[in-house]
């Protein structure tokens, strides 16, 4: 509560639960295309499971957490500080990276969604605020870099960047429900990717 009152403009998903290896075929996905070396950045990082889980494919990758809650930070910091090749920030740090992941944060309430059908997101979470987020994320990638989004409400797609990346093949798709830019309920849903590439193919 006092995270949403104080960061409610910059606030996504509200719930901090996360566990240990939770997209395995996407990370594998991005474990495959990257360096070795590579700088990833984790938004809403949460207690730094998927920090954890990262780590443990690309044992030579550079990752940043960046984490608004400060009680899940803290966690995240305490589980990866003997790690000097993981660093856990509150905001969004300035500079390039190989690799951006907005996984299950681009969202609001998704099991009340499901659980009451709802039809239109916007009043909630509006598509303005994914679309302002996407952007930023964007903006933090290399040319070729890797932006993963999964477990969203809105389509990255249909975001104000979705000129400058484009979708990577035979990786995750995101599951419905989608809402459009108007942030109603897309009925059919169109496929949406999981992961996209800034610029030139990988």
């Amino acid at each position: 509560m006092w995270t949403r009152l104080r960061h409610g403009a910059a606030l996504h998903q509200t719930a901090i639960t996360t566990a240990p290896d939770r997209y395995p075929a996407l990370f594998a996905a991005l474990a495959a295309r990257l360096p070795a070396d590579a700088r990833i950045l984790s938004f809403g990082c949460s207690t730094g499971e998927e920090l954890i889980s990262l780590r443990r494919l690309m044992p030579e990758a550079r990752l940043t957490g960046v984490e608004i809650n400060p009680h899940a930070r803290a966690t995240a910091i305490a589980r990866t500080t003997i790690d000097q090749r993981i660093e856990v920030v509150p905001t969004l740090p300035k500079g390039a990276f190989d690799a951006v992941l907005a996984l299950a944060v681009l969202q609001r309430e998704p099991h009340r969604v499901d659980d009451e059908a709802w039809t239109d997101l916007s009043r909630h979470y509006s598509f303005a605020r994914f679309d302002d987020a996407v952007t930023e994320l964007a903006e933090r990638l290399a040319p070729g870099g890797l932006l993963a989004v999964h477990h969203a409400q809105y389509r990255v797609e249909d975001s104000s960047v979705a000129a400058l990346l484009t979708p990577v093949a035979d990786t995750p798709l995101q599951s419905p429900p989608l809402f459009d830019r108007n942030s109603r309920r897309y009925d059919p849903t169109p496929p949406s990717a999981s992961l996209f590439v800034k610029g030139a193919r990988r």
